[in-house]
């Protein structure tokens, strides 16, 4: 659910050698219009971050990815990587519901696309937050495809059966 105003889109970064991202505060690059001051701009950035840092990788998680040709490490990086994305997903939720509970003028939300996910912040509209899942915003498109996605793999189980 996009106003079409201006919209002020947070940057993200890769760290740990590619194992994780992190959102970028830094200003330089990021255009606020208007919607927060720097200052504020970097806290909330900021503060996000320290609610993710519970899903990063740890260095267990290198180890096991390096130690990758033994195929027992890898399996087991696997399972821990695919544990730490859901939580990941679930933290990131809780901090962005959290941000629009206390921002009663702006609205966070985080925008999947094919292309690329990312998060922004804009001006809260009236009809925002009585969908509560509406933070997480995906194409219509996406979720066309999802729908052909499912028929197509009923069409298919049924022919096996």
């Amino acid at each position: 659910m996009t106003t079409g105003g201006p919209r002020i889109v947070v940057r993200d970064r890769v760290i740990q050698g590619g194992l994780d991202t992190k959102f970028e505060y830094n200003t330089r690059n990021v255009s606020l219009h208007g919607l927060l001051a720097e200052d504020e701009y970097r806290d909330i950035v900021k503060t996000l971050n320290e609610h993710l840092k519970k899903s990063r990788p740890t260095k267990l998680d290198g180890a096991l990815l390096v130690t990758g040709p033994l195929m027992v490490p890898v399996a087991v990086w696997g399972i821990r990587h695919s544990r730490q994305r859901k939580r990941r997903r679930i933290l990131l939720k809780e901090a962005i519901e959290e941000f629009n509970d206390n921002h009663e003028l702006l609205w966070m939300q985080y925008n999947k696309r094919q292309s690329g996910s990312f998060l922004s912040i804009e001006k809260r509209q009236p009809n925002h937050g009585q969908d509560h899942t509406d933070h997480l915003h995906t194409d219509e498109s996406e979720s066309e495809c999802d729908d052909v996605v499912s028929t197509l793999r009923k069409s298919n189980d049924a022919a096996y059966v």
